[in-house]
């Protein structure tokens, strides 16, 4: 117990260093994992940047067309079809990872800016790495809450999803030390 409690604190230090470090680089192209809070816009406002070549919406839902997706975004048709692509295989994270390493290696992409919400991050690099090989993992963390006061529902809320969060991030590692037969990196 004591175990998975200091590892609960491990990880919340680094869900608060990811949200507070965001990559400033540029690189070679840009994935947005799909799923929580606020993540489409700011990978959209990084390809308007040209923080990269191109931008990986992955999964996306399979019933959502392209028309819904470039309204929703309020992304121009140039730039959409340019530089967005849309995966809509992947179901969770696993699915993300497995996506991205394809398009990435299709690419010859050696650089990616990761998004994706800040207490998703650490799970989401610990799959891509595991499926991305060389391919260097640049994260930019959205903060999945607004600023200023909460109410003890709100907060609940929160730590109910960082619970959740942590409890499928050691599934991950898990999983992954049983299946490689090594411990994961946990950057």
């Amino acid at each position: 117990m004591l175990l998975l409690t200091v590892g609960f604190g491990v990880f919340l230090t680094s869900v608060d260093r990811h949200a507070r470090n965001q990559s400033a680089e540029t690189a070679d192209g840009i994935v947005v994992l799909t799923g929580g809070f606020a993540r489409l816009e700011p990978a959209i406002q990084l390809l308007r940047e040209k923080r990269g070549e191109r931008l990986l919406i992955s999964g996306v839902n399979r019933k959502t067309d392209d028309q819904l997706l470039k309204h929703a975004l309020d992304i121009e048709d140039k730039l959409f079809n340019c530089c967005v692509d849309i995966d809509q295989d992947a179901l969770d994270t696993i699915g993300n990872a497995l996506g991205t390493a394809h398009w990435a290696a299709s690419k010859d992409y050696k650089s990616l800016l990761v998004v994706t919400n800040d207490y998703h991050m650490p799970r989401s690099l610990m799959e891509l790495r595991r499926e991305i090989g060389d391919v260097e993992l640049l994260p930019y963390a959205i903060r999945n809450r607004s600023s200023g006061p909460f109410t003890m529902g709100e907060r609940i809320g929160q730590y109910r999803v960082l619970l959740l969060e942590y409890g499928k991030l050691v599934a991950t590692f898990l999983r992954a030390a049983l299946q490689d037969g090594r411990i994961p990196a946990l950057k």
